[in-house]
C-alpha cells in the first residue's frame, strides 16, 4: 500500500486552480458530516430530515472558511523572490 501526502501549499494551489473539485470536496464533507450526524441520533429515537437549502448553506460556509484558511495560509508564506 502506497501513501501519498502532499503538503499543505500543494494541496492549497489544487484547490485553488480547480473550483470545481474544491466544491465537490465540501459536498462530500458536509454529506458525511450529516450522515454521521443522521446515524448518531437515530440510535437515540430522533428522527429529523434536512433540506436540500439547508445542505447548499453549509456547502457555502465550507467553501467560505476553506477560502479564509486558504488566504490565511497565503499570507503566512515568505516571499520567496525576497
Amino acid at each position: 500500500c502506497e501513501v501519498n501526502i502532499l503538503q499543505q501549499n500543494a494541496f492549497d494551489e489544487i484547490l485553488q486552480s480547480n473550483p470545481l473539485f474544491a466544491r465537490r470536496m465540501n459536498e462530500l464533507v458536509v454529506a458525511r458530516q450529516l450522515d454521521s450526524h443522521i446515524a448518531r441520533t437515530h440510535t437515540k429515537g430522533i428522527d429529523f430530515q434536512v433540506s436540500q437549502n439547508d445542505i447548499d448553506l453549509a456547502v457555502e460556509v465550507m467553501e467560505k472558511n476553506m477560502k479564509q484558511g486558504l488566504e490565511r495560509r497565503r499570507k503566512k508564506e515568505p516571499d520567496v523572490g525576497s
